[in-house]
């Protein structure tokens, strides 16, 4: 009798050990989602200040540009008929293709960059993993930007 009993309280310590441990890695789960959230939000934040402080510095050089002639690239694009929209590369080092993608279509609509051409610009900015992604789509998907976006949010 004795036996059993310190069999049921060896049992019972057990079980509270293993929920002890469940709820401890319960919370370290928990603890890095929002970590890794926070970092997201930062970084949509961060990117959204630089898109804000890009157009802030777009308006203000096309204001100085109004009484000089066409510089080089408002020329080149005129010619090959897609507007002047400045777009850093994208960083897979640095960067989260989410938020570079959030980044780029929000930029490219400000400019007035027809979604057709999308692909197109959006190519000339890619760089590494990311570029190999846009490379080895078949031609038609190429072309097709929400192929291409789904092909670099999988990657």
């Amino acid at each position: 009798m004795e036996r059993e009993r310190r069999e049921t309280e060896t049992a019972k310590e057990r079980e509270k050990k293993e929920a002890e441990i469940a709820i401890a890695k319960e919370k370290e789960i928990t603890e890095r989602e929002k970590e890794i959230t926070l970092r997201e939000k930062e970084k949509e934040i961060t990117a959204r200040e630089k898109i804000a402080s890009d157009n802030k510095n777009e308006a203000a050089r096309q204001a100085s540009s109004e009484s000089r002639p066409a510089s080089p690239a408002s020329i080149q694009s005129s010619l090959n008929g897609l507007p002047h929209m400045p777009m850093e590369h994208f960083d897979d080092k640095t960067e989260n293709i989410e938020v570079y993608l959030v980044r780029f279509e929000e930029v490219a609509r400000y400019y007035g960059l027809p979604e057709e051409k999308w692909c197109f610009r959006i190519s000339q900015c890619l760089r590494g993993k990311a570029y190999e992604v846009y490379s080895k789509l078949p031609s038609g998907q190429r072309e097709d930007y929400a192929a291409l976006k789904q092909a670099l949010l999988i990657q």
